[in-house]
């Protein structure tokens, strides 16, 4: 091989070696990048009650809670159950009417909402509460919150005393009189007491 074939295999060999160096720089450079996040397919919307709680006066009747959903695009049909279970307020037509079933979210359909019966007594109470849970979703994740605490709020007066001294027993099937000695002050519907007592001692 004379001198000019030497120098021509060194040219090809340091041309190669540089293509090979510069291919090297680059994928160094690409691999540097910050990587971009991509949307996965399998992204599943998410449920959740749109407030974590909500007051309701006690004579309000059927009212109903509002539950929600994100990506309202997604093509598949979303489903999830709910039940109610007691705190303070009592179900089964006590305080309110127990409530379960299943919830379905076609595409776009961005709510649902809930019935609920509230049960107006006549009895003073404090503020009663209950929850609804939302569980089991299909293609979906329960989001925040996936529970509701309804809150209950009384409309009924404080009991008053149904005797003053001196004054008008008045017959309360809550509330006994006051003392024996109004019971004999006054008659009641015609009838004397004070005479009643005074026989029968």
């Amino acid at each position: 091989m004379d001198q000019s074939q030497w120098r021509r295999v060194n040219r090809a060999l340091m041309t190669g070696g540089l293509t090979v160096f510069f291919l090297a720089v680059l994928l160094m450079i690409q691999l540097s990048k910050p990587s971009i996040p991509v949307a996965s397919a399998q992204t599943l919307p998410t449920v959740f009650f749109s407030a974590a709680s909500v007051d309701f006066d006690e004579n309000a009747g059927t009212v109903q809670v509002s539950v929600a959903r994100s990506l309202i695009t997604a093509t598949n049909t979303v489903r999830v159950n709910y039940n109610s279970y007691f705190g303070t307020a009592t179900g089964d037509g006590g305080d309110y009417t127990n409530v379960s079933g299943v919830l379905e979210f076609p595409t776009n359909v961005a709510t649902r909402t809930i019935a609920i019966t509230i049960i107006d007594d006549n009895i003073d109470e404090p503020i009663e509460f209950f929850y609804i849970e939302l569980l089991n979703p299909v293609n979906a994740t329960l989001g925040t919150p996936s529970r509701i605490k309804i809150n209950i709020v009384d409309n009924d007066l404080p009991a008053q005393a149904t005797a003053t001294p001196g004054g008008v027993i008045l017959l309360d099937a809550y509330e006994p009189n006051n003392t024996l000695r109004e019971a004999r002050a006054v008659g009641v519907g015609g009838f004397d007491m004070q005479r009643h007592i005074l026989a029968h001692r």
